[in-house]
């Protein structure tokens, strides 16, 4: 019985994986065999893809050994290797032998001379004829280093296209990371337009201050009225009624309620308009960054906002000259009707005006 032990590949001349078939048989490379067929104790099959190999001793008409095979699968990157022992009758050319394993188990043959022929059956119920040649363990090792050479250019292939495959797919995912991010940004941007559209509008505002000054010039009115009867009695009217009227009532007007609309109310609305242009730029600025260009809505936006606010500002100022002026002319009557015995008695000074926004 003959052991084969397969040796380290040297790497040769490479079969290409769409080349592999199924073993087909081929003539072995041997040294001269012996004068007769019982002398012979190895027999090689080389295969495009592998080799195996039958290593038996002849008793009579009796032979036993061992078989070994290494193959490269179709579709496979790594060797297959498998062993049996086997034991058979030659009777004249007609060969059989019974594997512990494989084969089938049994199967028959023919020897001719220098040719062994093995029918071993397939899984579709055909016979594929191997054909063996005397050799030793070194023609069927120098076949599997043969083969071996095969896997390793496969492994190397399998590789590389492995790493191709790996950064294209890195690649696809950093572009659709890319579009996500985009669309995101374009969203975020129409986003920003939506709520500038929203905030930049101060109408109600503005419509409350236009009320301000309505009342503030009433409350002049009534000042005006009551400062018509005088000082009145003990200056009661100079001292408490129009007093009160200036300092009290259109006081008020323009330093609590105008002031807080305008410099609050308004102002914090302008505010929230002003960080939704931010916002806006700050997102095209981003789409630039993503290599995109900004929507053509952008720039009207914030420059629409920018009007609004300007105009917003302009129209509020006016509205404190308004009521700035009512408060120092609501003083004037207040103190034009504290003099002779009610000198003194008038509200003074006027105070400090509301300022610009």
């Amino acid at each position: 019985m003959v052991s084969a032990k397969v040796p380290p590949a040297r790497i040769t001349q490479p079969h290409s994986a769409a080349t592999q078939k199924p073993p087909n048989p081929a003539t072995a490379t041997y040294t001269q065999p012996p004068q007769n067929q019982a002398s012979i104790g190895g027999w090689v099959a080389h295969f495009s893809n592998g080799a195996k190999f039958l290593g038996w001793t002849v008793t009579g008409e009796t032979v036993a050994g061992t078989y070994s095979e290494t193959l490269l699968l179709p579709g496979a990157t790594t060797l297959t290797t498998d062993s049996a022992s086997f034991s058979g009758t030659i009777s004249g050319s007609s060969v059989t032998l019974t594997f512990s394993h494989g084969f089938g188990s049994t199967v028959s043959g023919e020897l001719v001379g220098e040719t062994l022929s093995l029918s071993i059956p397939q899984t579709d119920g055909t016979l594929q004829v191997e054909v063996y040649r005397p050799g030793t363990t070194a023609d069927y090792n120098a076949g599997v280093q043969a083969v071996q050479a095969s896997a390793a250019q496969l492994q190397q292939e399998s590789a590389s296209n492995a790493s191709v495959a790996a950064e294209q797919a890195a690649s696809a995912a950093a572009a659709a990371a890319a579009e996500q991010q985009i669309s995101r940004d374009q969203q975020a941007e129409q986003n920003a337009i939506t709520a500038l559209a929203q905030d930049a509008v101060f109408v109600d505002d503005l419509s409350r201050l236009a009320d301000d000054v309505k009342t503030t010039a009433a409350d002049l009115a009534q000042t005006r009225t009551d400062a018509k009867a005088g000082g009145g009695d003990n200056c009661t009217n100079a001292s408490s009624t129009v007093y009160n009227d200036a300092a009290t009532t259109v006081y008020n007007d323009a330093q609590t309620t105008v002031y807080n609309d305008v410099s609050t109310t308004l102002m914090n609305d302008i505010g929230l308009a002003q960080r939704d242009i931010e916002d806006l730029k700050r997102a095209d600025l981003q789409l630039a960054t993503d290599g995109v260009a900004a929507s053509g809505d952008a720039a009207s936006s914030i420059s629409a906002a920018q009007s609004a606010i300007a105009a917003a500002k302009t129209t509020a100022n006016s509205a404190v000259d308004v009521v700035n002026k009512a408060v120092a002319s609501a003083y004037a009557v207040a103190n034009s009707i504290a003099t002779g015995p009610c000198a003194g008695m008038g509200p003074g000074d006027v105070p400090t005006p509301v300022a610009h926004i």
